[in-house]
Formats: structure tokens, C-alpha cells, sequence
């Protein structure tokens, strides 16, 4: 007897709270016309400092009911509702549903908010800090303004962590665990110690006074390091044959995921050895894509020298000579690094690409570094027809993984 076909995952919604939009479309429309959300961080409320830069969400309304929740579990909800309702899901699919959610450091602030009110005068700790602070709090947070059956799941892999959200939840589909599953990532943690933190690494980029917007230049020669961000993404996953079924609209396929390490060390990435080329091709293979078939690649992109080389390299040496007819940008250089919520917000951003026909560019790309010699989309947006796409994301420990997606026509 033949097996049957593994399911296939359509993407069916779409949720976002960035530094350039606190929704989907506002966030998209701002990356297609090259919008910075990158700003300079006044004195702010316990915490958060002065003399940084950081892609802020501005102007945050919480969504009802929630605001007494630290804010990175806030954008989480208002991102995850979002895409429930773009994705029309209600009822039985709903409440059935999974969700692999994450965070890379769950509620760090209200456990230092916490820990620094009793050093003051020992006032006890609230009750809530803990469960806040687990990682795992955004999945179990969606979980239950949903009233989800389904399983929760909360992978973390630094700054891979949201390609992972979505390889555990196009999992959860095909091994017939949930028709549909809710994936997200969010983190809000433009705080003193988390500065403090990367600027000892040296891996925040420089800044020397100049304009906010242009401090993160992903593939430029005077590129020193990525900024810091908040914000929450999540895409509303569900069972391909469902999706039409139901009439849903479809943004895309996730068609491919590979994931794997380095296993190199704590922070630096391995030069001579890097796994991203072996995970581009796995994910391509799984996929069904040949090197040809790639119109756009939303690369990892982060501004810092050691990143944007090897990942030249990558993409360079996985796809072969195809490599130089590929549009491909950062994000980042908008909206900058938004931790374990980067990749999901990428990742939908490939997937309105394919909706739109339309490439954002990677911005204050004016003195591009000859050993970044692809077509980086440098600081315009493009027209261009986007039938299948990867999305590419690396983290600290050697962590990478790569997204291969397809575009699956509407009926």
C-alpha cells in the first residue's frame, strides 16, 4: 500500500507589532518604502536607558485585558490575535489548535523590576514574577486567551529561535498532532543590563552621534554591529488541504525548514566550517527548489562584520552561480534585531512578498563591501514576482536554521 502524502502547511495569517507598525499592513507598508523604526532611547521608565539606539514599537496601545502583562507578553497577544482574525479562525479549528511560541529571555523585566524593589526595602516578590519570566509565558499566555486544546511548545535558539517556532510548528501539522498551529516569537528587553550585556560582547553596532536611522548598515562597508529591538510576530499555520477548504486565503507554503548548529562557541561563528550552506541546501531539497527557483531571500543580515561575510559566503556556495539573479535584503536595517521575534517577522515578510510582488530594500546600504557582492536590493524596493523564497536566521551558540517557502495559488 503507498504512503500517504505528508500534509502540506499553508500560512493563513499573519500578526505583527514592529518598531515601523503595531499591525500587519502598517508594518509591510513601511518596509516596502524603506521606513526606519530605529530611535534614539530617552530617559524612560525603570530601566531603560539614555545614549542607545533601538528599534522602539511606538505609540503601543496594549489589546484589552491585558494590561497588567509585562509588554513583551502584550505584543505577543496583540500579534497572535491579529493573525487568528486574518486568518478567520474560530470555533473547533480554533480551540484545537496548537501553539509554539518563544521568547529569548522571557520577563526580564519584571524579575529585575522585582529583584531591585527588594534589595530597596524587601518587598516581597509578586507572585506572578516567575511564571512571567519563564520562556515559555508567551505560548502559555496565547494558550489561554484562546482557550487552546492543542499543544504548547516553546524551542529557543537565541536568535534562531523563531525559525525553530516555525520548523516545531509545520512539525505539529504534518505528524497529524493539530490541523493548525499557532507560531510566534516576541521579546521586549530595551533595558540597561541587556545593553550593557551586548555592548560587552561588541556586538551592538556604534554609536557616534549620528542620525538614529542610519546606524544599522547591514553589508556596508562601515557596518559596526546590529541594533537592538522589540516587537512580536506570529503566522497563523494550518493544514493545506483545510485552508482551501474553508476558503481561506493562502500567503504561501512553508515548504522547507532545516535547522542545525556550528557547534563553535558561545558567541563568534565558525569561519571555515559554517552549517548554513549544508541548511540552505537541506531546506531547498525538502522543499523541491533548485538554486533557479529562488526569487528572494530575507537573509539574517545583521550588520555585524563577522555575520554579513559568512553569510555571503553561505548563500554563495549553496546556490552556485544562481546566487547573482536573487533579490535579497535585510530587514534589520529598518527595523532592527528583534531576538527570538526576528525571524518569525521575517519570515513574514517573505511571505507578503509573495503576496505583493514586491522586494523591501536593505537601507543605508551606500557603501556596499566588495566582499558582499550579491544584489542586496540596496536601499530602493523592487517589483518583483516572488514564487519561492528563503529566509535565513543564526544565533548565538552556533545556532542557524533556513526557511524554504513557496507561493500556492488561491482558489
Amino acid at each position: 500500500m503507498a504512503e500517504e502524502p505528508e500534509p502540506r502547511v499553508a500560512v493563513t495569517g499573519i500578526g505583527l507589532v514592529t518598531p515601523v507598525g503595531t499591525d500587519r499592513e502598517t508594518t509591510w507598508r513601511a518596509l516596502c518604502r524603506g521606513k526606519s523604526g530605529i530611535v534614539a532611547l530617552g530617559p524612560r521608565d525603570h530601566g531603560r536607558v539614555k545614549g542607545e539606539v533601538a528599534g522602539e514599537v511606538p505609540n503601543f496601545v496594549p489589546p484589552p485585558g491585558t494590561e497588567d502583562l509585562d509588554r513583551y507578553l502584550q505584543m505577543a497577544l496583540a500579534a497572535a490575535r491579529e493573525a487568528v482574525a486574518d486568518a478567520r479562525l474560530e470555533g473547533d479549528l480554533l480551540r484545537e489548535a496548537g501553539c509554539v511560541f518563544s521568547s529569548s529571555k522571557g520577563g526580564i523585566e519584571t524579575l529585575l523590576t522585582a529583584n531591585e524593589r527588594w534589595l530597596a526595602d524587601k518587598t516581597p516578590y509578586p507572585p506572578e514574577t516567575f511564571p512571567r519570566f519563564f520562556m515559555s509565558a508567551p505560548g502559555s499566555a496565547v494558550g489561554a486567551d484562546m482557550r487552546l486544546r492543542g499543544p504548547i511548545l516553546c524551542p529557543v535558539a537565541a536568535c534562531a529561535t523563531g525559525l525553530l517556532v516555525l520548523e516545531r510548528a509545520a512539525g505539529l501539522i504534518r505528524d497529524g498532532a493539530c490541523t493548525t498551529a499557532i507560531a510566534g516569537g516576541t521579546d521586549s528587553s530595551l533595558l540597561q543590563a541587556v545593553f550593557a550585556g551586548f555592548r560587552r560582547l561588541r556586538a551592538l553596532a556604534e554609536v557616534q552621534g549620528e542620525d538614529p536611522a542610519a546606524v544599522c548598515r547591514p553589508f556596508d562597508m562601515g557596518r559596526t554591529g546590529f541594533v537592538l529591538a522589540e516587537g512580536a510576530g506570529v503566522l497563523l499555520l494550518e493544514e493545506l488541504e483545510q485552508a482551501r477548504g474553508r476558503g481561506a486565503f493562502i500567503y504561501g507554503e512553508i515548504a522547507g525548514c532545516a535547522a542545525g548548529a556550528d557547534g563553535y562557541h558561545e558567541t563568534a561563528l565558525d569561519a571555515d566550517h559554517s552549517v548554513l550552506p549544508l541548511l540552505i541546501t537541506l531546506a531547498m531539497q525538502r522543499a523541491g527548489l533548485a538554486p533557479e527557483d529562488v526569487d528572494y531571500i530575507n537573509a539574517h543580515g545583521t550588520g555585524t562584520q563577522q555575520n554579513d561575510l559568512l553569510e555571503t559566503m553561505a548563500i554563495k556556495q549553496a546556490l552556485g552561480p544562481a546566487s547573482k539573479g536573487i533579490s535579497i535584503s535585510s530587514t534589520k536595517s529598518m527595523i532592527g534585531h528583534l531576538l527570538a521575534a526576528a525571524a518569525i517577522v521575517e519570515a513574514a515578510a517573505v511571505f507578503l512578498a509573495m503576496r505583493d510582488g514586491f522586494v523591501p530594500p536593505t537601507i543605508n546600504l551606500t557603501h556596499p563591501d566588495p566582499s558582499c557582492d550579491l544584489d542586496y536590493t540596496p536601499n530602493v524596493g523592487r517589483t518583483r514576482a516572488v514564487r519561492a523564497a528563503l529566509n535565513i536566521s543564526s544565533g548565538f551558540g552556533g545556532h542557524a536554521a533556513v526557511l524554504a517557502a513557496k507561493q500556492v495559488k488561491n482558489q
